[in-house]
């Protein structure tokens, strides 16, 4: 009888090993997949502040750039890539674009070389806040007569 517990002992261990793997493996998949989303969130964000601050006539993109690289830099996201257009910005421009992309291995925690060239991207297309007239082309009327119709009298 003392034999039979002496090997099963021994196979207890062997059998938590290989579970103590698959928990530890499942774990760090967790982390990693919440890592990601959080990459993903971070991006998303840093997109659209960066379109949101180039909304009124004056913005500039690197103004948007900048917006852009603070959302990152606070989310510890590396390696980023921020275009925007149309660059430069005029008044008549109608949208703007942000489009922010970084690499999953420099923002990766547990195993960056299972995500190599794979990338996190977002892009956020705004309409900037310009007077109706440049909106729709055609630029208002003057003259022969003012008044509210504009006709003459």
């Amino acid at each position: 009888m003392k034999k039979c517990q002496q090997v099963r002992r021994g196979a207890t261990a062997v059998e938590f090993a290989f579970a103590v793997i698959i928990v530890f493996v499942f774990v760090f998949g967790v982390f990693e997949f919440g890592r990601i989303r959080m990459v993903q969130h971070t991006i998303d964000n840093a997109s659209y502040e960066g379109a949101r601050h180039v909304l009124v006539p004056g913005g500039t993109a690197n103004e948007a750039v900048a917006a852009a690289q603070e959302i990152l830099a606070a989310g510890r996201v590396n390696d980023a890539t921020i275009t925007v257009s149309p660059n430069p910005l005029n008044y008549d421009s109608t949208f703007v674009r942000v489009n922010v992309s970084a690499p999953l291995n420099s923002n990766a925690w547990i195993a960056p070389r299972f995500s190599a060239r794979r990338f996190v991207e977002s892009e956020t297309e705004l309409m900037t806040e310009r007077s109706p007239a440049v909106l729709i082309g055609t630029p208002p009327k003057r003259g022969n007569g003012g008044g509210r119709g504009g006709r003459q009298r």
